[in-house]
This record gives C-alpha cells, structure tokens and sequence, in this order.
C-alpha cells in the first residue's frame, strides 16, 4: 500500500490524458460545422446503450467482425475494472468495487479469468 507514489502517478497520467484528450477534441471541434447535441437527450442517452455498450452497428453489419469487435470491447470494459481494482488497493490494502464481493463478484470473476485466458491465446 502505496498511497503517496499512486496518487503522484494517477494524477500526473489523468493530467495528461486530459490535456491529450482537450487538444484533439478541438481539433475535432473545429474540423466540425454547428450541430445542436442538446436536441432529443433520452433518444441520444438510449441510442449510446444501444450502440456503444451493444455495439449493435456492428454485430448486425458484419455479424463475424461484429462479434469478435464486441468480444474486445467487452473484454476491455471487464479487465478494465480488475484496473481499477488495483489502483484502489494502491490507497488501501482492503480496497474493493462495491457489489464485486457478492455472488455478483463471483461471476464477474469467472468471466474476467474467460477473458484473461482468451487475451492469452490470441
């Protein structure tokens, strides 16, 4: 348990990311005519669960590609966690994602060993 340096390296990595992140969506946003992004907010909150989290353009496009893109993206999401699992445990020894020590914890721990196996052998 290193609080000090952990907090010294997230910090100096968020910092970075987000002045990474700054400049390159204003170069987006420059690139860009006027839109509003602010008309039909429920539409627009339904259509990231549908296509970011279900990545439904995808599997429906090219249902093998698709496939394989959504077995990346939710394998990045599920080792993601096991992350940030380990910067908390950086702050304290007893750190945990609430929820993950329940029988929810139990099955997300199985899929994240699935993951991790399959990270392996590609």
């Amino acid at each position: 348990m290193f609080p000090i340096p952990v907090l010294l390296l997230l910090t100096i990595s968020l910092l970075f990311f987000a002045y990474s992140a700054f400049y390159r969506t204003q170069v987006l946003l420059a690139a860009q005519g006027k839109s509003d992004r602010f008309n039909n907010i429920p539409k627009r909150i339904l259509q990231v669960f549908e296509f970011a989290f279900g990545q439904k353009r995808l599997l429906f496009r090219d249902t093998k590609s698709g496939i394989m893109h959504a077995l990346i993206f939710w394998g990045f999401c599920i080792i993601s966690l096991r992350s940030i699992t380990f910067f908390g445990l950086g702050f304290h020894d007893s750190f945990i994602i609430p929820g993950l020590n329940t029988f929810i914890g139990t099955i997300y721990n199985s899929t994240l060993n699935v993951f991790l196996i399959l990270v392996l052998l590609a």
